[in-house]
């Protein structure tokens, strides 16, 4: 389901809002706002009424490609996130951002590394807001 430009940039503002993101950090992030403006465009990016977001796979993963889309916690407490950042190099910012994107979506490693590229780069997109 495709919306309009302002519709998306409202329901992408409203989760900010929702996560308490500070303006500074939105304007180091704005090409990653715009990227989630774009899914949320697309229709591969919904943002409840609860501010919960859901990523619609483009290239559904599983047996027999039953998983179709991840559910992103709005939010991320350290209890949550430390048992995945434990495993990750001083350094490795991309096995950090990896650690996010395990934590908020309470998937295993397994699951997350077969993702299509296209799909990981949405969701690295939606964890950077949580570091």
């Amino acid at each position: 389901m495709q919306v309009s430009r302002e519709v998306a940039e409202a329901d992408v503002q409203r989760w900010l809002e929702a996560k308490r993101i500070r303006q500074t950090k939105r304007e180091s992030l704005k090409e990653y706002i715009e990227s989630l403006v774009l899914e949320v465009m697309d229709g591969f990016i919904t943002i409840d009424e609860n501010c919960n977001l859901t990523q619609k796979l483009r290239f559904p993963i599983g047996l027999h490609e039953n998983v179709k889309e991840l559910n992103f916690e709005t939010r991320l407490k350290v209890l949550d996130v430390n048992p995945f950042l434990q495993k990750v190099a001083q350094g490795d910012n991309d096995g950090r951002v990896l650690a996010y994107i395990l934590a908020a979506t309470k998937q295993p490693l397994g699951f997350i590394q077969a993702l299509d590229t296209e799909d990981l780069g949405v969701s690295q997109s939606i964890a950077v807001f949580f570091l």
